[in-house]
């Protein structure tokens, strides 16, 4: 018998478990696949596959200057390497399987040596091709603990793999109040690298994620300043308060005032409705016909600005009183100045012919269609063959309404012609049908609409019928009041229209 004491010298056998078919049959497919791809490499792509697997060894190695070799070699391969649309680069793609080999041989390695940096360089480039999980950014983690030298080395596709790992990062980091400090030294290498590559928009998104976006003026010069501001001008469309889309423009007006591009910078002054920045625009533009661009422009904006009463014409670009001369000199330039008929637009002749009867019914319609087309297309010609021609008779072929809407039209037709356009409505005015009256004041409104002048000869013609009893003039005279004083903030219109309301 055995004594109490004795060593119990059991051997334990592992039995291994039997593969199923199914793992079996999936096992011999990635075989066989492993070896087809083998086949189907070239002599040169089988020995630079066997020099890499050589090479990765070799960063196991006990001899730290064989693992120093192998990872100069290793990176050399990596920024030498060429690849195509299609395709990722060979060393790359050979390096690829054995990642997980190289973070175990990474981890092994003592802390702050030069090759533990280095390796991290690589792992850094190759987790770019790996899958991660929720939360996970191994590119910028082993980056962080690398050399941090040579970043732009290592090509545009890594930069921005590491831009996006970086604003996740910098996000967490801002909620976590941690320090920020070694990711804007990474923000300091990458931005100016892409700036300089073409990839603006790509370095705009970049600072706009780390809320540096004031840092764009540093690098947008007269080759970029374009792109630069297109780009920054769409984020600024979906910025998330106010407030941001307000310091978004304003880099952009910077950027255009330093390049002096007044026209672009006045756009987004107005933009912001900002009265500095305008004023700040047309203080710096030294260019007398950029300032005649800038007037005509706060014209078309209808702007109440004061920084023209020094100068007579740039004051009357802005108050609009030659843009009716100016538009009959383009059309006159362009050889459009012949009036043109609602047939022409129409081109009824190309339908098939309705019968009599539905051409009768409908013809008080067609009228009125006729009436706001021929109103329409001769806009501002301040001739028409309808209206402006006095045996056409074209307003008694209308009834009612129709009659308002067409002597109204006689203002679309003499657009922005104060000087003559209100002497040839004026006597409409005078009309015994009170659909022609009102239609008469509103057309008042249209030819005078974003014209300023002393005289002010609109409100003259139009105050007096906002206490007449009759609804169809009030109404007529205070929507010709709106046309010609939208946005002018006049205190006696104000005053006047209040008790209507």
């Amino acid at each position: 018998m055995a004594g109490p004491d004795k060593e119990d010298k059991t051997v334990k056998l592992e039995v291994p478990q039997e593969q199923s078919a199914e793992e079996k049959k999936k096992a011999l497919e990635e075989k066989k696949k492993k070896k087809q791809q083998e086949d189907d490499m070239s002599e040169e792509d089988k020995r630079k596959k066997e020099e890499i697997e050589l090479m990765v060894e070799r960063t196991g190695d006990a001899d730290q200057g064989v693992v120093e070799l192998a990872l100069v070699t290793m990176a050399r391969e990596l920024k030498s390497a060429t690849s195509s649309m299609t395709s990722v680069p060979k060393p790359l793609k050979f390096l690829g399987p054995h990642y997980a080999k190289l973070v175990e041989n990474h981890a092994k390695m003592a802390e702050g040596s030069n090759n533990k940096k280095n390796l991290a360089d690589i792992l850094s480039v190759l987790s770019t091709t790996q899958d991660k999980t929720e939360g996970e950014r191994p590119s910028l983690k082993y980056r962080l603990s690398g050399t941090r030298e040579g970043l732009i080395s290592w090509g545009h596709e890594y930069i921005r793999n590491l831009c996006g790992e970086l604003s996740v990062e910098w996000q967490d980091r801002v909620v976590a109040d941690a320090n920020t400090s070694e990711l804007m030294a990474l923000v300091d290498e990458i931005v100016p690298y892409q700036m300089k590559h073409n990839a603006e928009a790509e370095a705009v998104d970049l600072l706009c994620e780390v809320d540096q976006v004031r840092r764009v003026l540093t690098f947008a010069d007269e080759s970029n300043c374009q792109r630069i501001t297109l780009y920054l001008m769409q984020v600024a469309n979906f910025a998330s308060s106010r407030e941001e889309e307000h310091e978004i423009l304003d880099v952009v007006f910077e950027v255009f005032m330093r390049q002096k591009m007044h026209t672009d910078a006045l756009r987004v002054a107005l933009k912001v409705n900002d009265v500095s920045k305008v004023t700040r625009v047309v203080s710096e533009c030294e260019d007398a016909v950029i300032k005649k661009q800038l007037a005509l422009m706060m014209s078309r904006q209808r702007v109440d600005f004061n920084g023209f009463a020094d100068d007579e014409e740039l004051q009357k670009l802005q108050n609009g009183e030659g843009l009716s001369q100016h538009f009959l000199h383009l059309a006159k330039e362009l050889d459009v100045l012949e009036p043109k008929l609602p047939e022409d637009v129409y081109k009824s002749h190309l339908e098939e012919k309705k019968n009599a009867a539905s051409a009768a019914l409908d013809s008080a319609k067609q009228n009125l269609a006729s009436t706001f087309v021929n109103g329409f297309v001769n806009a501002g010609f301040c001739k028409d063959s309808l209206m402006t021609v006095e045996s056409s008779g074209w307003l008694y072929k209308n009834k009612e309404h129709g009659m308002m809407s067409a002597a109204a039209s006689l203002g679309l037709i003499l657009l922005w012609n104060v000087d003559e356009g209100l002497t040839a409505i004026d006597k409409f005015q005078w009309s015994n049908d009170n659909n022609v009256k009102a239609g008469a004041l509103m057309a008042f409104g249209l030819t005078s609409t974003g014209i300023r002048t002393e005289i002010d000869p609109a409100y003259a013609l139009l105050a007096d019928s906002l206490e007449s009893p009759t609804a169809q003039l009030k109404l007529g005279s205070v929507f010709g009041l709106g046309l010609v004083y939208a946005g002018s903030r006049r205190q006696d219109l104000l005053e006047n229209l209040t008790p209507i309301i």
